[in-house]
């Protein structure tokens, strides 16, 4: 029996249900409101017969048998969210692959069918992005890993002993590239592209990659009142000039597509009539241009390195290439939505996503759907439900041809 456009659409909002709160949705990497969302998807598989495990990392794979012995067809995205996040961001790709094996598990295909559900995607836990496919495709820094911890203490090697994972078994989590024939990914834009040109479905040429620091400002913690000020070496102020030197940069390598963003700041000791001590702050370059990526590093860090008054310490999280995307695949992807009537567009990925990973190891497309006003990371995130059943059917037809 098909499922039916209100059939998925009451799958993804017991779903979206999992984790939300008052404030937005809270189903962050290895906590139990992700565990439960697992579980869900989990007891669908069961519902519809179709063989599942999961991996020494957590990852639930999905599979269905294609009547050869061949590399198999496979789709995916993560459960996991922001800090107060929305219910779109992963999750479409897991319903809308969920959608495309349970259609496609009576038919006889040639290849077998997955769907991959990866874990800690988001970097807002641990400080590193993409875990889990990281981890499948061999690109894992696992000592950077280990000097990585969240604002509970705890790296991820801690959370996985947290539940009941081995962390000294995790090179059992590698994938072969030779047992997968393609790999596309369902996901909403995070931008406003589509939405801008009234268009449902964008099929992915490149994601653009993320080079990410660590930078500890330190000064001199001193009274408000007394110290003079030609006598301050005041922390915030030179972080001040940083995440104005960040914001030139790239108003001035945007021409290539390159953003920056210093996202996360902590002022100590942080209290009104004390001159800031010590800042620790977050800053995210990230693009698809490659010369336009290393010349904002560059001229960030020699910046950083000849402020005044003030000791600086910098750590780079992570140094990531731009990924371009498999061609025959997207052609197949366009193939689909014209068969549909569902105009589409080619586009770029600003955001990093599972698919550039599996990317250096498997052919490999993406599928995007609108995000409405552009807003994702938050509560208000949102795309019609027409989108996300329009993508399903795309991603459907097309695993099917690549199967055949």
């Amino acid at each position: 029996m098909s499922t039916t456009k209100a059939a998925l659409q009451h799958l993804f909002d017991e779903l979206a249900a999992i984790g939300h709160t008052s404030h937005g949705m809270n189903r962050i990497a290895f906590t139990p409101p992700e565990n439960q969302a697992f579980e869900f998807i989990s007891k669908i598989l069961d519902q519809h017969g179709i063989a599942h495990r999961s991996d020494g990392f957590g990852n639930l794979i999905a599979r269905i048998h294609g009547e050869k012995n061949r590399p198999a067809v496979a789709t995916g995205s993560h459960l996991d969210s922001v800090p107060d996040g929305g219910c779109y961001d992963g999750a479409v790709g897991v319903i809308a692959g969920l959608y495309a094996l349970i259609e496609l598990q009576k038919e006889a295909l040639n290849h077998p069918l997955e769907l991959i559900i990866f874990r800690a995607e988001e970097s807002s836990r641990f400080g590193h992005s993409c875990m889990a496919s990281k981890l499948m495709t061999g690109q894992a820094d696992l000592n950077k890993w280990r000097e990585t911890r969240g604002s509970d203490g705890k790296n991820i090697f801690d959370a996985l002993r947290d539940n009941g994972f081995d962390p000294d078994q995790l090179d059992q989590v590698r994938i072969n590239p030779a047992d997968y024939k393609s790999f596309i990914e369902c996901h909403i834009e995070q931008g406003r592209v589509l939405l801008d040109n009234h268009l449902s479905l964008g099929v992915v040429s490149a994601i653009a990659a993320p080079t990410r620091f660590l930078i500890e400002i330190n000064g001199i913690a001193d009274h408000s009142g007394a110290t003079p000020m030609g006598l301050r070496h005041d922390a915030l102020v030179a972080a001040s000039q940083v995440v104005t030197r960040v914001n030139t940069i790239a108003q001035r390598e945007a021409l290539h597509g390159t953003v920056g963003t210093v996202g996360r700041m902590e002022v100590s000791p942080n209290a009104m009539n004390v001159i800031p001590g010590k800042v620790v702050m977050s800053i995210d370059i990230r693009g698809i241009d490659t010369g336009s990526i290393q010349r904002t590093t560059h001229d960030l860090l020699t910046f950083v390195s000849e402020l005044e008054g003030v000791s600086v310490f910098i750590t780079r999280l992570s140094e990531e290439k731009p990924v371009h995307l498999n061609n025959d695949i997207a052609e197949l992807l366009n193939q689909s939505c014209l068969e549909e009537s569902i105009p589409a567009m080619p586009m770029q990925s600003g955001a990093g996503h599972d698919a550039m990973y599996m990317a250096r190891e498997i052919p490999t497309a993406m599928l995007f759907v609108p995000s409405v006003n552009g807003v994702s990371h938050n509560p208000e995130e949102f795309t019609p439900f027409d989108d996300i059943w329009n993508a399903a059917r795309v991603l459907k037809r097309t695993m099917r041809k690549l199967a055949a």
